[in-house]
């Protein structure tokens, strides 16, 4: 069934945001319609059974006695549920429990409520004191604070200690880690696409943070290094730095920041991994590892099918596969529905291959195709490679020949076309080698190793290493 659009965002809330939704459309408040409140129930009921279907004519039908199901009333219920979603995600968006002590406090200083003043800033500094996040938005509050106890000493007592070096180090500090977060996101999206953005000032930030020594400040040293392992991506030191931060300082940065931040430690080393430097493998392991107990990785309680994949392999390239197996079995659920099962099989017939029970990844593989290109390719590649180790030759270079023409078909892949190319190349070059000359092999391993990067690059050279021996 279609879904309609409120739906769709309904079936994105958390239990508390549902059960607190609930709540909002009961208030007389914000919501006048009590059928409202009845629709809402049904729907909640049958949406999140995984037994159950949403029927709009049954939902309809016992909400209004039996009465003939009116379709234009039906999407007029949840065009109006859909208004009262959109006006709660504002609402909710805008209850900032930390703002409001601020709020709070500049109230009292402009009533000139003394004690009342002094008692919110105390509560204040505590509440900041027993917080472990020490981010730019700690930095931007405490300057916030500073600002008022600046205003009420100007005005009521003149002659006080104003802080002026500390109100100067909350208005740098944060803006040194905004300026380095947001050139990290920016080095990200250059390996990628084609940018150049202009940051001034930022050579004399970094000479300003490494001669006073500010990176031993977690999250701006966490920024600071890792911003330097971009720009000189050989030292790798730097790297590991900023991953020391993040492994030993979670605690000091928003979950969102540690998802993001994450991600980009996952993204270099994915890129080490893709250049051949084996030894990112374990480390990327244990970063996914990392992830996934901490559900990094999960965004509206969705995964993405791409994260999945490469998880898995991961972990196969490791020969983690009891492991494996149980990733893909307890994580299955997180793929979005329309590719849940074909991603979860074509994963199942890659754990399959890598322990040679290759009759059981055929079967899996034969039952599968792809809308996907990229995953076609992935299928495709994954039966020319279980043809050659069941020694089926023929079949393996009839499905090479046929991946071929596919991908001259559909032109559709990218960066990815150049890597599937090679492969198919070195893969022809494999397949017609006279076996017993020695010489040919050793000079088409020398061929591949000299490529830098392509398609299961390490398996033909694995092939030609064990033909040679």
């Amino acid at each position: 069934m279609k879904t309609g659009k409120f739906i769709s965002l309904y079936s994105k809330f958390t239990p508390k945001q549902r059960k607190s939704f609930l709540l909002f459309v009961k208030s007389p408040y914000f919501n006048g319609n009590l059928t409202l409140i009845d629709f809402l129930k049904e729907i909640e009921l049958v949406l999140f059974d995984l037994n159950s279907e949403l029927n709009p004519i049954a939902i309809y039908n016992k909400i209004f006695n039996n009465t003939d199901y009116n379709s234009s009333k039906w999407r007029l219920t949840l065009s109006q549920l859909f208004a009262l979603a959109e006006q709660f995600i504002a609402l909710e968006l805008s209850r900032d429990q930390e703002l409001k002590p601020l709020y709070l406090t500049h109230f009292y200083r402009s009533s000139h409520l003394q004690k009342r003043f002094d008692h919110s800033i105390n509560e204040i500094k505590e509440n900041l004191e027993n917080s472990s996040i020490r981010n730019d938005h700690f930095y931007d509050y405490q300057y916030d604070i500073s600002q008022e106890i600046y205003e009420w000493q100007v005005t009521n007592r003149r002659q006080e200690d104003y802080q002026m070096d500390k109100i100067l180090d909350y208005i740098e500090i944060p803006y040194y880690i905004k300026k380095l977060k947001h050139s990290c996101r920016c080095n990200t999206l250059k390996t990628i696409h084609k940018m150049e953005i202009n940051f001034p000032f930022l050579s004399d930030i970094t000479t300003h943070i490494d001669t006073n020594e500010l990176y031993k400040i977690p999250v701006l040293g966490f920024y600071y290094f890792t911003h330097l392992s971009q720009l000189q991506s050989g030292n790798e030191a730097y790297f590991q730095k900023a991953l020391h931060i993040l492994f030993n300082h979670e605690n000091e940065f928003s979950h969102q920041e540690l998802k993001e931040n994450y991600i980009t430690s996952l993204n270099y080393c994915i890129r080490k991994a893709n250049l051949g430097q084996q030894n990112y493998l374990e480390l990327l392991f244990d970063i996914y590892k990392r992830c996934l107990d901490k559900d990094y990785l999960i965004e509206f309680g969705s995964m993405s099918r791409f994260t999945y994949r490469n998880i898995a392999e991961n972990g196969l390239k490791l020969k983690e596969f009891s492991w494996v197996k149980h990733f893909l079995e307890s994580n299955k659920k997180f793929i979005e529905i329309k590719y849940r099962n074909s991603i979860y099989l074509l994963e199942l017939a890659r754990w399959n291959s890598e322990q040679k029970y290759f009759n059981e990844a055929l079967n899996i593989l034969n039952n599968l195709s792809f809308n996907d290109v990229l995953l076609e390719l992935a299928c495709r590649l994954e039966r020319i490679k279980i043809f050659f180790e069941i020694k089926e030759i023929d079949l393996a270079s009839y499905q090479l020949q046929s991946m071929d023409t596919f991908m001259r078909r559909k032109n559709q892949f990218g960066y990815h076309s150049e890597h599937y190319k090679k492969f198919v190349s070195y893969c022809s070059k494999l397949f017609k080698i006279n076996i017993h000359e020695t010489k040919q092999i050793k000079t088409l391993y020398s061929q591949i190793n000299s490529e830098e990067k392509f398609t299961e690059r390490k398996w033909l050279l694995d092939k030609c290493t064990e033909l040679m021996n």
